[in-house]
């Protein structure tokens, strides 16, 4: 038989804690390559703090501790010799609330960029170009590029962010309910941008939307105060949970 693959990113035992405050418990957890992974789970179960580990940013605060083992492409990234910088340009990150900086649109796209690498003017620009395309927004703004990104609207800040994170080329892209304040036909957009995204990166999506869970995910997790309930394909936990915690909360009996 051939060997399984190795996930891009493993994480065994983990736990985490903000002080005193215990916020996961022995997780376990593989993102496969190329795959979207969504993590379900009502408010409060750990899964925004799950995918802060995934590329250190709980490192930015004083007192947050992870135990157990994290690994990308089988490195340990929870170590003290990890370089944060570089793991977190392969690990990307999206948060609820588009954070567009002060400054134009493809400023916007080429700060990232400048912290990484050294470009030409004409790589930068070509580089931007690609970012945008990817996030399905360059033939909304190509003619636009020197404007703020502050006249966007809601769901074109919150792609130019999904731009910005793609411009640094990462492997592993961290979206953090990317959709939650924004209208339906936004949402729509990006759920068929996270969809095309699998094909050039490794995807973790939390969300409160099972439906969009169910229509993005190729895997699924369902956490529950801290805990991992359950994990299966995204076939298998919405349409036949083994547990009956999942299924309540499948089937909104609570959450």
């Amino acid at each position: 038989m051939p060997e399984k693959s190795q996930p891009k990113v493993a994480i065994r035992d983990l736990g985490f804690r903000y002080g005193a405050t215990v916020a996961l418990k022995c997780i376990t957890l593989d993102l496969p390559a190329h795959q979207v992974t969504a993590l379900i789970g009502p408010s409060g179960c750990g899964k925004s703090t799950l995918l802060r580990v995934f590329n250190r940013l709980y490192d930015m605060y004083p007192g947050q501790v992870a135990t157990g083992a994290a690994t990308l492409d089988g490195i340990d990234i929870l170590g003290p010799e990890v370089d944060l910088r570089r793991l977190r340009s392969r690990v990307g990150m999206v948060f609820q609330e588009a954070t567009t900086f002060p400054m134009s649109i493809q400023a916007n796209i080429a700060f990232g960029i400048a912290l990484h690498e050294r470009l030409t003017r004409a790589e930068t620009a070509l580089r931007v170009e690609q970012a945008l395309t990817r996030a399905a927004l360059w033939g909304e703004v190509k003619d636009r590029l020197a404007e703020p990104a502050a006249r966007l609207s809601g769901g074109q800040q919150q792609r130019l962010c999904i731009a910005r994170a793609l411009a640094v080329k990462p492997e592993v892209l961290l979206l953090d309910e990317p959709t939650s304040a924004l209208d339906p036909r936004s949402m729509a957009l990006i759920e068929e941008l996270i969809i095309s995204l699998k094909g050039h990166v490794t995807v973790a999506l939390v969300t409160h939307n099972l439906a969009q869970a169910a229509r993005c995910s190729d895997k699924a997790a369902f956490l529950y105060l801290g805990e991992m309930v359950e994990c299966g394909t995204a076939a298998q936990i919405f349409t036949s949970p083994r547990h009956k915690q999942t299924q309540r909360y499948i089937t909104g009996r609570f959450g």
